[in-house]
């Protein structure tokens, strides 16, 4: 598979054909990456370990499930989108995500006892995020 570009430092990368495989040789300037409906699978998400920069994810509407978390807790995002996603807050809560500003998760993802016990440790935003993209 030919490898991306590598100087660029915000990239949006959404449609099933995008598993994340073309960032094995990436230069690590990419900061935002939107990679929403793409194809990126809890096998495929390693790849994202090349990119230490990256400090917004989306990952919305994804096959990502609870054996992503140790991968990205080991980033160091400060916005990350798992809304709409297969991900449990009982597995996120069992992550250190030390320096997440604030995780979006879709309206019904989880149950309001779930939420709370997340905004104990990290600020939840349901639906629509207010935060500004750089």
């Amino acid at each position: 598979m030919p490898t991306l570009g590598t100087r660029f430092t915000r990239l949006g990368l959404t449609g099933k054909q995008f598993t994340g495989a073309c960032f094995k040789n990436w230069t690590p300037t990419l900061y935002s990456l939107d990679m929403s409906s793409s194809g990126i699978t809890d096998e495929s998400i390693s790849s994202l370990q090349n990119l230490p920069r990256l400090t917004f994810l989306t990952l919305s509407h994804t096959t990502l499930t609870d054996a992503a978390l140790p991968v990205l807790a080991k980033l160091q995002f400060s916005f990350l989108d798992l809304s709409h996603t297969k991900i449990t807050a009982k597995e996120l809560l069992a992550q250190p995500f030390s320096n997440l500003n604030e995780l979006r998760v879709a309206f019904g993802q989880f149950t309001p006892s779930e939420i709370r016990s997340l905004q104990k440790v990290m600020r939840i935003v349901e639906g629509k995020s207010n935060i500004s993209w750089p």
